[in-house]
């Protein structure tokens, strides 16, 4: 199973540089990111910035930096796809953007929601300006896969209006990914009414508070791909549960047991045989800190000051 890791805003995450994020989603296992590059017409990385401001000195502020990051997660053999907010305010202006950077990296993930923030028109039932904004954006970018990503809950303010949405986009969209956070019973329901309208395969994107069981769902599925909202809120403890290659069970847990990449599998390069085996997975408490036990005492990371240690002889 393939998993995409999604990014808000690269200034939320731990990693400091590209260099640093690439190595972290390739140490687990990610198949490719997906990363906010803008909102109506404007980039996250600049200051006047439509919704969200990504301060990082890597973030994307124009076509270059889309086409830098596509080309940096390629070299470590991970795919990119941007994602975006359109909001209807000017579909025309709006789709032409989107296209150049679906050109770009040959696909772009479009994040519709029925809010002010989003697609304010949405939030009162208007819905003038979604199939000229799709229609325009398939036209300029003929070859891209165009993904719809959308909120699904059966509530009259989410799927109460986003079917007509649905229904106007499907011809231009390849598929539709589901916001699948509260868990396997949300996903079933709301697969079963997207599909039902979209008549495009559907996708699911999981929070990282339910990844264990959306994984284990997935993984009992056979499921190709499970997106992973966000990874400012992963921890070294969901990393390792994630899949990677055939090296896993439907569990999502490794058949044989391995300290936990980097941290503690680099304090068992370090300490060598005073370390010695790894007991079991890793766990992690309330706080976010994650322990792992061994044979000859537990190794322990600490997420406030992202450290990792050793307590010799700890149970």
């Amino acid at each position: 199973m393939q998993i995409a890791m999604y990014v808000h805003q690269f200034d939320q995450l731990m990693e400091r540089t590209l260099g640093e994020v690439i190595e972290t989603f390739r140490a687990g296992g990610m198949a490719e990111a997906r990363a906010k590059s803008h909102q109506w017409l404007t980039w996250i990385g600049t200051p006047r910035a439509s919704g969200d401001y990504d301060h990082a000195p890597h973030a994307i502020k124009g076509l270059e930096d889309v086409e830098r990051i596509r080309a940096a997660f390629a070299a470590a053999e991970m795919g990119f796809v941007p994602w975006c907010v359109p909001m209807g305010l000017d579909p025309e202006r709006e789709a032409e953007l989107g296209a150049q950077v679906a050109n770009v990296c040959g696909a772009l993930e479009l994040d519709v929601e029925p809010y002010e923030a989003f697609w304010p028109a949405l939030a009162h039932g208007e819905y003038g300006a979604v199939e000229p904004y799709f229609a325009r954006l398939r036209e300029r970018a003929p070859e891209a896969r165009l993904v719809l990503n959308i909120p699904a809950r059966a509530t009259p303010w989410e799927w109460g209006r986003l079917e007509q949405v649905v229904m106007l986009a499907r011809a231009y969209v390849d598929e539709v990914t589901v916001q699948s956070y509260f868990g396997v019973p949300q996903a079933e329901e709301a697969e079963a009414r997207v599909a039902a309208v979209a008549q495009r395969p559907v996708r699911h994107l999981a929070s990282a508070r339910t990844l264990a069981e959306m994984l284990d769902w997935a993984c009992q599925r056979a499921q190709e791909w499970l997106g992973v909202w966000r990874a400012a809120d992963m921890t070294p403890a969901l990393y390792a549960r994630l899949p990677k290659g055939d090296q896993r069970s439907a569990t999502g847990q490794a058949p044989d047991v391995t300290w936990m990449e980097p941290g503690f599998a680099a304090l068992a390069r370090a300490l060598g045989p005073a370390m010695g085996e790894p007991l079991a997975a890793p766990e992690a408490d309330a706080q976010g800190n994650v322990w792992q036990r061994g044979r000859l005492g537990m190794a322990l990371w600490v997420k406030r000051s992202n450290t990792n240690h050793w307590l010799a002889g700890a149970a």
